[in-house]
C-alpha cells in the first residue's frame, strides 16, 4: 500500500472512531495536533502541512529523539564521542517556489518566491518576499567546458535544475527530483546569507485545487485590501494568438514596439480583471489569478501581488482552523502527497511537535525586497529587465542586515508581549 493511501486509510479510521466514542469536547486534543500541522499553510498556500499526518502512522519513538553521532577519537582510549544535536529552537529557513505547470509557458520558471523564517523562541514566522526578477548568478556553468557560472533571473533557478535536456553538466546535487529545489535553497541562501533546510514548490493546478478541498467550488472570503483593475491578465493557452493581424501587420508592430509594449498589441491574448476592496467571496480560478495579477495601475507588479499572497494566507488559515473542516483532512492529505514537491522530512516536523509550542499562537510577519530601498532596476547584458541590489551586482549585504533585523525584531517584541521561550 503507498504511504498517502496508508495515511488516508488511517485517519479516515480515527476521524470514524473519534465521531462516534467522544463528544466534541472530548475531540479538543485531537484537533489541536490538526492545527499544530497548520504551521506550513501559514507560510504560503503550499500546504506542506499534509506530512505532518506521517506522524500518526509511525510510532512515536522512531520519530522523537536525540540524534548522536559517535566518532572515534584517537588517544582517548578511543572513547565514543556524543555530538550535541542541534538547538531545536535554532531560526529556521524554507524556501516556498510557485510555478505554473504543465501547460503554462515558462511552467517550471518560479512565479513566486518567498522564504519562510521561523524563529521558534520568539514564537514568530517572517515571510520574506524575493522578486522573482532579482539577478542572480547561478553555481552552474554556461557550458560543459566553461569555468565562468550563468548570471540568470531569481526564477530561473527552479527551471535549470528541473530540467532533464539543458544544463546536464550541472553538479550532482541539483539534478534529479529535487535539483531544481537544492538550486533554489542554494542561490535565496546566498542572497539572504542563511543556509535553506527545505523547499516546497507547487503549480497553479494544485494551487486551485488544494483551495476547491479547503473551500469547496465557492472559494475563500478574502478580504481585498484594495480596489483594483487588471487590463491585461493572460488567457491561458491564447498566448501565440495572432488577433487576426496578418503576417504583415505583424512585422510593422514588432518594428513599432518592443517587449511588454508589443504583447499588449495583441488585445484578445488578455482578460479583464477587477476587484473591489472589502471581504469578499472569491471562487478557486478567480483567486488563483488573484495573486497572480501583475499589470494593475493600483498594487500591481511582483511586490503587490506578494502583498496580496498574504491575505490568501490569512483567508486559508481562517479556513483551516474551523471546526467543519477536520472531515476533510483525509482527502487534502490525500492530494497534497500527489502534488506538492518538497524535501521536507519527518524530523522537522517531530521537532515542532516536541519543542515549538502552539503555533496557533505563533505571530506571522511580512516583508518585502523591493526597489524602494533595497534594489534598483536595471538590465542585463542582453537586454533584459533585472533587480539588482543598490549596494552593488551581488552585494547582498543589505538583504543580510535586513534578515538579521527580522530576528530582532521577533525577539525583542516577544520579550514585551511575555512570548520569548
Amino acid at each position: 500500500m503507498s504511504k498517502p493511501l496508508l495515511i488516508f486509510n488511517i485517519i479516515s479510521y480515527k476521524a470514524t472512531f473519534v465521531k462516534r466514542q467522544f463528544s466534541l469536547e472530548k475531540c479538543g486534543i485531537i484537533e489541536n495536533m490538526l492545527k499544530r500541522w497548520y504551521f506550513w499553510l501559514l507560510m504560503s498556500v503550499v500546504f506542506v502541512i499534509s506530512l505532518g499526518a506521517t506522524l500518526l502512522a509511525w510510532p512515536r519513538d522512531q520519530l522523537v529523539g536525540e540524534t548522536v553521532v559517535i566518532t572515534d577519537v584517537p588517544g582517548q582510549n578511543d572513547q565514543p564521542e556524543v555530538e550535541a544535536p542541534p538547538d531545536p529552537l535554532r531560526v529556521r529557513y524554507i524556501a516556498l517556489l510557485g510555478h505554473g505547470g504543465a501547460g503554462h509557458d515558462g511552467g517550471s520558471l518560479a512565479d513566486t518566491v518567498m522564504v519562510a523564517q521561523i524563529v521558534p523562541h520568539a514564537a514568530t514566522i517572517n515571510l520574506l518576499s524575493l522578486p522573482r526578477d532579482l539577478w542572480v548568478e547561478l553555481p552552474v556553468t554556461k557550458s560543459a567546458d566553461s569555468s565562468q557560472n550563468m548570471h540568470a533571473k531569481l526564477n530561473t533557478t527552479l527551471s535549470v535544475g528541473s530540467s532533464e535536456r539543458m544544463y546536464t553538466w550541472r553538479d550532482e546535487r541539483f539534478q534529479g527530483k529535487n535539483g531544481g529545489g537544492q538550486l533554489a535553497k542554494e542561490v535565496i541562501g546566498q542572497i539572504i546569507g542563511q543556509a535553506v533546510e527545505y523547499y516546497v514548490a507547487v503549480d497553479f493546478s494544485g494551487f486551485v485545487r488544494l483551495i476547491e478541498i479547503i473551500g469547496g467550488s465557492s472559494g475563500l472570503k478574502i478580504n481585498v485590501p484594495y480596489s483594483f483593475v487588471d487590463e491585461f491578465y493572460p488567457i491561458e493557452g491564447e498566448q501565440n494568438n495572432n488577433c487576426d493581424f496578418s503576417e504583415e501587420q505583424i512585422a510593422q508592430l514588432t518594428e513599432q514596439y518592443t517587449g511588454y509594449e508589443l504583447e499588449q498589441q495583441f488585445t484578445c491574448r488578455y482578460e479583464r480583471l477587477e476587484f473591489n476592496q472589502g471581504l469578499q467571496l472569491i471562487e478557486p480560478e478567480q483567486l488563483l489569478k488573484f495573486v497572480r495579477s501583475r499589470h494593475s495601475g493600483v498594487g500591481g507588479g511582483d511586490f503587490g501581488r506578494s502583498a496580496r499572497q498574504q491575505v490568501v494566507m490569512e483567508a486559508v488559515k481562517d479556513k483551516i482552523f474551523s471546526l467543519s473542516f477536520v472531515p476533510k483532512w483525509p482527502e487534502f492529505i490525500a492530494t497534497v502527497f500527489k502534488i506538492v514537491r518538497t524535501d521536507l522530512d519527518l524530523d522537522l516536523m517531530s521537532d515542532i511537535l516536541r519543542d515549538w509550542g502552539d503555533i496557533r499562537e505563533y505571530t506571522i510577519k511580512s516583508y518585502v525586497v523591493d526597489n524602494k530601498e533595497l534594489l534598483r532596476d536595471g538590465r542585463s547584458s542582453d537586454g533584459q529587465y533585472v533587480l539588482m541590489p543598490r549596494s552593488g551586482e551581488g552585494d547582498y549585504s543589505q538583504i543580510h542586515a535586513l534578515v538579521q533585523t527580522m530576528i530582532d525584531e521577533a525577539t525583542r517584541e516577544a520579550s514585551l508581549a511575555g512570548r520569548l521561550k
